[in-house]
């Protein structure tokens, strides 16, 4: 006889095996977007495992798949990350609400380490995306890989700005704004600016990022 503790344990060890070939794939591609959409594909469903499909399960995506997302040269794998980590949000948030309402501990209570994982990863998205103060707790990064996504000065210059997948939105921005600038002068977006820039990016269609700020943002914390 099959339990519902014996199910969940073979659908997590599944997840857990697909992100394992997954980051496997992406090593062996160079990195392919190609891939790494239709790897941020599957994760768009096991995101919501929980909400979705009423199943007590929630499976972060490996190390290796996150920021390869999170440092991507292609705007919509970063709008596709930021979508997959409101809904890691919002099922995480359901099922904290979930255990305070039971008050009990149940078996399929999920432990710490996830919150911690998930938390993990979003101080580093809010670093990249808003703070400009990625990847500051112990966590290393290959300097090639940032090389490569152009951002070598990441510790003070990436944010949504100067992250490498947005840098020509942040450029078509001040010129389609103040055409008669002659130079494109990217340090200007700040203040007022900043929220008249997130404004452009969301009518350019990034409703993963839309979504990612309001849950997790402070939009009055403007840079």
């Amino acid at each position: 006889e099959t339990t519902l503790g014996g199910s969940m344990n073979s659908v997590s060890e599944l997840i857990r095996y697909v992100g394992w070939l997954s980051t496997t794939a992406m090593r062996l591609e160079s990195n392919s977007t190609f891939l790494l959409h239709f790897i941020l594909d599957f994760y768009e469903k096991v995101c919501d495992v929980y909400i979705s499909y009423n199943l007590p399960l929630v499976v972060l995506f490996p190390p290796g798949i996150f920021y390869s997302a999170l440092l991507s040269l292609d705007s919509s794998i970063l709008n596709q990350l930021c979508y997959i980590m409101h809904r890691y949000r919002t099922n995480l948030t359901a099922a904290k609400k979930n255990e305070l309402v039971q008050k009990t501990k149940s078996e399929f209570n999920f432990s710490n380490k996830t919150y911690q994982e998930f938390n993990h990863y979003l101080t580093a998205m809010v670093g990249c995306l808003w703070t400009s103060k990625p990847f500051q707790k112990g966590l290393y990064i290959d300097p090639e890989v940032l090389e490569k996504a152009g951002v070598a000065q990441y510790k003070s210059s990436l944010n949504l700005v100067y992250h490498p997948a947005l840098l020509s939105y942040a450029a078509s921005f001040l010129l389609q704004e103040w055409p008669e600038e002659r130079t494109v002068n990217l340090s200007s977006i700040r203040g007022k600016k900043w929220n008249w820039y997130l404004d452009y990016l969301f009518s350019e269609g990034f409703q993963g990022l839309k979504l990612f700020i309001r849950s997790s943002i402070h939009r009055s914390s403007v840079p």
